[in-house]
């Protein structure tokens, strides 16, 4: 027959057939009184006893009574138990059971479901197999649990099945996922000798692994849970030495991470919603990443429902480096830390690296090279797209520094944000001996910047001082935007570092033709020749000769531009530079880095009120060392070509009351060639621009210049073709070579010349040009009374040769058809020949000429052949005094610190002879 048996209309028992053992004596008596029950296909909702277990008949140990059920059998039972305490069901399907009123006999494997009511439903899985169950003794039991996430196994013993139950055996949990590689799956498994007892488990011999392949990742250690009230736990974990780059460290272990990642998220939600409270004790040994070994690891887990407090995380990282971490991870929402961190290191560059291996080279090398202990201490928070790092205070090599670190992991475009604010940054410490600041910048501007397209880096940086190589630069600020590959410079400024101020802002993309972009600078320098010497950049000058650069306000700007057409790159000036008005501009079609290699085109436009401001020691320009004379001036140059072919430009200067114009071209980047003409109504201020002193008429002369210069990088070459000079006509060739000293050779021919004028060019110190009427007055030059300047004598090596119809000696004395040669050399001035008709005989002198303090000392020999008396003895009326001709050889020596006290002081032995000698009558009002 079937049975159905309920109970406040539930079913308690349901089955197909029932066999019951019936005592016939308490039949007959009419009394049914049932011995055994016989289920077959029962159906059993069992629900628990306060206590939480299931029970069946009488307690243990009861006496026998007449009328009670001793015996049950189930055949193919399904067994339904209401969980004590959720609401679910734990379903055992296939079950066969003998209850006595004392035991539950045989053995048993039990096939079953747990999971809410309901069809639909996912159930988790499970399987056991029981030993013989005594309720008062031991019952073997093993079986797996099948879970959404995994499994559990389990192999123990139960004791006190009828009283307080405990289970001692080995429990495993094991969840498998799809391996990065092929083969088996990778495993996340907890192995554990447990104890289950009142509420409690006791865990030893923890074994936790987490494997993909060969490599695996295992902690050891025990822990210890409870269940009565809210859930709570306790565990330490430790690990000797762990290799994460072998388990985690290639992309082909991408799946351990993402499982590694998925079972905290799980165990973080279970934490949560069940309001489970613990505390974990990790230690490791030592963790190998990235090829470095991080010691002592050690961190204390406080876990409460919602919030993970980590009360103190350790570790020894590379480079000598600690760290501390402590803070909380608010689980309410999406995981966000909130804490402190606190670091040093005494290698900061071997740090950067090793964090940021892709994107850290530059920064660790410049790191690097400081030995200084680095630290720093912030509140840092984090979630699941971005980490802040603010209220920073350190020290970076011995150096305070403040400010915050914020990185984005956005979807779009991640972005990193860093805001420092220095008191002290020495340069010196961190860059090597020979670093220039182009070397730099295209290190920051290079290739490398490719790799980081993808993000978004906004650095503002500040530093009350940066020191190098001496020198100080007081607040510094800078503003720079990395993104799609390039810089975008919002800010750069220099208060002040080496007498100048600096700012420049732009964008600047790398390319593998160098930086691409544009970039404009101001700059504000009282000298900036000493700016760029700190840089290691010479000054561009003249044979050698450098302009000193004062007083500059300039702004330049730069263009480099590539295209599918092509590169084009152009650079531009403008402003004030010792008060002289710049603009310059140069373009070329090649990229920045092969400027000069392109078609160019150049344009420089100079103008300032004074022309000495462009052309003399303290101008642009710096072709003279003294000038003498000056006035408003412009130059104008203009160019294109190509330097490795032929570059064609035209010159036009207006300077010193003259105009010089020119065209030429520069080939092969290292010669020039041009074609030049001077004019100027007056010579005088001309030669003073190239620091000569030009006394009497010469001064208000006109000057008519044609002239070919060729030059190369150490050697210049002027050749004139046909000039008038101070009314004398002059042609001839220069050829000066730079180096130390400087060489010039001098080679020309004049129709007249005068031995005061050229000695007061050279020596003169400031001779001033007779007005036009005293000029005229005179026909030659007198000596001049000025003190002598011997700067000529100062690395300058000189040879001059020459012809001449005549040479002036004096006002009244003069050569005709001259000729001289005469070197300056090793501080001295040595004539090797000066001969000339003198009347009509001739003279020939030779001497050397030195400076002994600060007076020039002359010796020489002169020697008189044929000389007329009558021509050179005569009254203040030039009438002769004497006749006859004489012969007349003597040395000579003068000493002076001018050159008239020079020429006075003349004196000398020697021998005079004289041929018909004849004395007219003197005029005693002539003499």
């Amino acid at each position: 027959m079937s049975v159905h048996v309920s109970e406040g209309g539930e079913a308690i028992v349901s089955a197909q057939s029932v066999d019951l053992h019936l005592d016939l004596g308490a039949l007959v008596l009419g009394n049914i009184e049932i011995s055994e029950l016989t289920l077959v296909a029962p159906e059993l909702q069992v629900g628990p006893l306060l206590e939480g277990i299931a029970s069946f008949g009488e307690r243990e140990r009861a006496p026998a009574r007449p009328g009670v059920l001793r015996r049950i059998d189930a055949h193919n039972a399904k067994l339904v138990f209401d969980h004590p305490f959720h609401e679910g069901t734990l379903t055992a399907s296939d079950v066969d059971l003998q209850i006595t009123a004392s035991t539950l006999t045989g053995r048993y494997k039990v096939n079953g479901s747990y999971g809410p009511r309901g069809e639909g439903v996912e159930r988790l899985t499970f399987t056991s197999s029981v030993g013989a169950i005594d309720r008062g003794g031991t019952v073997k039991i093993a079986g797996r649990i099948g879970f959404d996430v995994g499994e559990a196994s389990f192999d123990g013993s139960l004791d006190g099945l009828a009283t307080t139950s405990r289970y001692r055996g080995r429990l495993k949990l094991e969840r498998k996922f799809a391996s990065s590689e092929e083969g088996e799956p990778g495993r996340i498994t907890l192995e554990t000798d447990a104890e289950l007892s009142s509420g409690l488990a006791d865990l030893a011999e923890v074994k936790l692994t987490a494997a993909d392949g060969a490599q695996a990742l295992t902690f050891t250690g025990t822990g210890r849970a409870s269940f009565e009230g809210a859930p709570r736990f306790s565990a330490d974990l430790n690990a000797r030495q762990i290799d994460l780059d072998a388990t985690l460290g290639d992309s082909h272990n991408d799946a351990l991470a993402r499982e590694i990642r998925d079972m905290s998220a799980l165990l973080a939600r279970i934490t949560s919603e069940h309001e489970v409270r613990g505390r974990l004790q990790l230690g490791v040994g030592g963790a190998i990443w990235r090829g470095e070994l991080m010691r002592d690891i050690s961190a204390a887990v406080e876990i409460s429902p919602g919030t993970v407090a980590i009360t103190n995380l350790r570790s020894s990282l590379p480079g000598e480096t600690n760290v501390s971490l402590s803070g909380k991870v608010d689980l309410t929402g999406a995981p966000r830390f909130e804490g402190n961190l606190v670091a040093e290191t005494l290698e900061a560059g071997r740090l950067v690296r090793w964090v940021a291996p892709e994107h850290g080279d530059g920064l660790g090398e410049v790191l690097g090279r400081s030995r200084g202990k680095y630290s720093i201490n912030g509140k840092l928070s984090a979630d699941e797209t971005s980490l802040t790092l603010d209220a920073v205070d350190g020290f970076a090599d011995g150096n305070p520094f403040s400010g915050s670190f914020l990185v984005e992991l956005d979807e779009e475009r991640p972005r990193g944000r860093t805001d420092l604010a220095f008191d002290l940054i020495a340069l010196d410490r961190y860059l090597p001996a020979d670093a220039k600041p182009a070397d730099l910048f295209s290190r920051l501007t290079g290739p490398q910047l490719n790799a980081t397209t993808d993000w978004e880096i906004v650095i503002d940086a500040r530093a009350k001082r940066v020191t190098w190589r001496g020198r100080e630069a007081k607040g510094v600020e800078i503003g720079l935007i990395s993104a799609d590959g390039g810089i975008d410079i919002v800010g750069f400024n220099i208060g002040r570092f080496a007498g100048a101020t600096v700012s420049a802002e732009g964008h600047v993309r790398p390319s593998p033709d160098g930086p691409l972009g544009a970039l404009q600078v101001g700059l504000e320098a009282l000298d900036l020749s000493s700016l760029l010497r700190v840089f290691d950049i010479d000054t561009p000058g003249f044979m050698g000769v450098s302009p000193s650069l004062r007083e500059v306000d300039l702004v330049l700007s730069i263009d480099n531009v590539s295209s599918d057409q092509g590169s084009t790159a152009e650079i531009s000036a403008s402003g004030e530079i010792a008060d002289t008005s710049v603009e310059i501009s140069a373009s070329s079609d090649a990229p920045l880095a092969d400027f000069t290699n392109g078609a160019l085109k150049l344009a420089a436009n100079l103008e300032a009120s004074e022309a000495g401001h462009i052309i003399g020691p303290g101008g642009l320009l710096p072709l003279t060392a003294n000038v003498q004379a000056s006035g408003a001036g412009r130059v104008s140059v203009s160019g294109e070509g190509r330097l490795s072919d032929k570059l064609e430009f035209v010159l036009l200067a207006e300077a010193f009351g003259g105009i010089l114009k020119g065209d030429g071209h520069v080939a092969g980047g290292d010669q020039a060639r041009a074609n030049l003409s001077l004019g100027a109504d007056q010579f005088g201020p001309v030669a003073g621009a190239f620091g000569l002193s030009v006394p009497d008429i010469a001064a208000v002369a006109p000057i008519r210049v044609d002239a070919i210069v060729e030059g190369t990088t150490d050697r210049l070459t002027i050749e004139l073709e046909e000039g008038v000079v101070a009314g004398a006509r002059v042609a001839g060739t220069a050829a000066i070579a730079s180096g130390a000293p400087r060489k010039i050779d001098l080679e020309f021919e004049s129709s007249r010349l005068s031995l005061p004028w050229i000695a007061s060019a050279v020596f003169a110190k400031d001779s001033v040009a007779s007005d036009e009427k005293t000029a005229q007055a005179s026909l030659v030059a007198a000596w001049p009374t000025e003190l002598i300047d011997t700067w000529v004598f100062n690395g300058t090596e000189l040879s001059v040769s020459g012809k001449t119809e005549r040479l002036y000696l004096g006002p009244a004395m003069k050569l005709h058809d001259a000729e001289f040669a005469l070197a300056i050399s090793n501080g001295s001035l040595h004539v090797t020949r000066l001969d000339g008709g003198l009347g009509d005989g001739n003279v020939a002198i030779s001497g050397q000429t030195g400076v002994v303090d600060q007076s020039l000392q002359v010796e020489g020999e002169i020697e008189l052949r044929g000389i007329s008396l009558e021509r050179v003895i005569v009254d203040g009326k030039g009438r002769g005094l004497a006749g006859g001709r004489a012969n007349f050889e003597s040395d000579f020596s003068a000493s002076g610190r001018s050159l008239l006290s020079l020429v006075a002081s003349l004196e000398g032995t020697g021998t005079f002879a004289v041929t018909e000698p004849k004395v007219t009558r003197f005029d005693a009002a002539t003499l």
